[in-house]
């Protein structure tokens, strides 16, 4: 299989050159044929009527006697025995009248119409190719110097005649009343016209139709030849702009994502393979930006809670301590390694959300007992900062899907709204069942962001905080998170912030996106 494209335009341009060409040769061949084919039947049909019109049939006493009065030397090859040129006469009840020297002893192949002459391929006597017509004739009746009509003039089978005409002075003429019934059916049977075939060879014809056979096959080969060069030519400059798209796409480097193909003076069919290039050099950038960005995001918030347990053992191991001041520096440490695995769990499921590998496993959830046992692990925190946690969810409100990611949805919601409400206040978990399924707000009070920072908050890593005052507890991932364990699950998360109050609306779909 070809994997040029220039080699596929080329062979396929020169399969319909070639076949264009042998079409217009056909056509042009058979043209010439039937042309030269009419020309020689006009000659035919010419020098047959010139015999024709010298045939006569001439009554003389009780016989009569058939006349060709026309010179056959006039006619090319007609007066020789291999002139390729013959002609045969017959009564029309087979019997053979005269013949040319050139038939021998050879009869012609016998063939006419009533209504037309009869043109047709056959084989001369010599043996060679030739072409005939065949022509249905009455001849010219003369009796006395007087021409008479051939229904007045019947003759027998043997030439006789077998009825007598006499002709008065006023050259009308008087029919015998002595006939029998046998001379009546002599008459019905005898014959009233004569058939010609005159035939000519065909070589003359032959050589010119080989000779236009090989002029246009030599010039349909150079033609062909000329077109492999001039087309090999055109397809190479018209695939120019493709070697220049390539020679852009190579000089693109891992750190020049930003450059574009340029696509002004293009050709209109390349254009748009140069701007989806374009778009997914777009979408490169915008990746290994993102890919560059978690990685120092990552490093960033995996510094922090590193340098922290560094610090704290270094502390710890500064000077000998007694047993409760280590214990109270490996309870730091073990607080910090728990925020360290978060970030952690947190990456590896977006990883394997990313990457198409984590499947779901439907199931019916009661979200009143699925609420309470993901804010269980959170109590002791938003006990120590006053809050109070408002469940209001209608009896028996359920829904059916994966119950892992659920809790993960919700667990990372509670542990965000835990981490931003203010001291004292309350936590809001609020559900209603809806057409397509549940829906279900976890709100807080005491945000601080504006409305306008809503299509951000579900980016990884962003926080609300510039200065990064909660690093170590939050590295920004709950949300981006949330947002992409509700997509998987075919549900919609939606961010609303109203009189400093921050709500999390997840939409819940009867039908769970997939099964595990």
């Amino acid at each position: 299989m070809m994997q040029s494209l220039r080699s596929r335009i080329l062979v396929g341009m020169m399969v319909a050159i070639t076949f264009l060409l042998g079409s217009y040769g056909v056509v042009v061949y058979e043209a010439a044929r039937r042309a030269m084919l009419a020309e020689f039947d006009t000659a035919l049909l010419a020098q047959a009527s010139m015999l024709i019109s010298g045939v006569e049939m001439e009554f003389e006493g009780d016989g009569i006697e058939i006349e060709i009065e026309i010179d056959i030397s006039r006619v090319p090859g007609l007066s020789e025995k291999t002139g390729g040129t013959c002609f045969q006469l017959w009564l029309d009840n087979g019997k053979v009248v005269t013949r040319s020297p050139g038939t021998g002893e050879t009869d012609l192949e016998r063939f006419c119409d009533e209504d037309q002459p009869v043109y047709r391929d056959i084989t001369l006597p010599d043996g060679r190719s030739g072409r005939g017509v065949g022509i249905l004739f009455e001849p010219t009746m003369e009796h006395k110097g007087k021409s008479v009509q051939k229904n007045e003039i019947k003759i027998a089978p043997d030439g006789t005649i077998i009825k007598k005409l006499k002709w008065n002075q006023t050259g009308d003429h008087e029919d015998d009343d002595d006939e029998d019934e046998e001379d009546a059916d002599q008459r019905q049977s005898a014959p009233s016209a004569m058939i010609l075939v005159f035939a000519r060879n065909t070589d003359q014809m032959t050589e010119h139709l080989a000779g236009l056979r090989w002029i246009l096959l030599l010039a349909g080969g150079a033609v062909v030849i000329l077109a492999v060069l001039l087309t090999s030519v055109v397809v190479s400059r018209g695939l120019r702009p493709l070697n220049t798209v390539a020679g852009n796409i190579a000089s693109i480097g891992a750190n020049e994502l930003d450059t574009r193909i340029p696509t002004e003076d293009m050709p209109t069919e390349i254009q748009p393979v140069a701007v989806k290039l374009n778009d997914l050099l777009e979408r490169l950038e915008s990746a290994f930006y993102r890919e560059r960005t978690l990685t120092a995001d990552v490093a960033h918030e995996l510094r922090t809670p590193i340098a922290g347990v560094r610090s704290t053992i270094e502390v710890a191991l500064s000077r000998v301590r007694n047993p409760e001041e280590y214990q109270e520096s490996l309870t730091d440490c073990l607080a910090i390694a728990a925020v360290m695995q978060s970030l952690v769990e947190n990456l590896l499921m977006l990883a394997r959300l990313d990457a198409g590998q984590v499947t779901s496993r439907a199931e019916q959830i009661d979200l009143q007992e699925l609420v309470t046992s993901s804010f269980k692990p959170l109590s002791d925190r938003a006990g120590e900062k006053n809050l109070d946690l408002h469940i209001d969810l209608p009896e028996g409100l359920s829904c059916t899907t994966d119950r892992e990611i659920l809790s993960i949805i919700l667990s990372n919601l509670l542990n965000n709204a835990v981490s931003y409400a203010d001291a004292g206040g309350t936590i809001e978990v609020i559900g209603e069942t809806t057409d397509n399924g549940a829906m279900i707000t976890v709100a807080n009070a005491g945000c601080t962001l504006l409305a306008d920072v809503i299509p951000n908050v579900f980016d990884r890593f962003w926080r609300g905080d510039k200065a990064r005052a909660n690093t170590g507890s939050h590295c920004g991932l709950g949300l981006s998170l949330v947002k992409q364990c509700m997509d998987f699950l075919g549900g919609l998360a939606e961010v609303e912030i109203k009189d400093e109050i921050f709500s999390v609306n997840l939409t819940l779909p009867a039908d769970p996106n997939g099964e595990g």
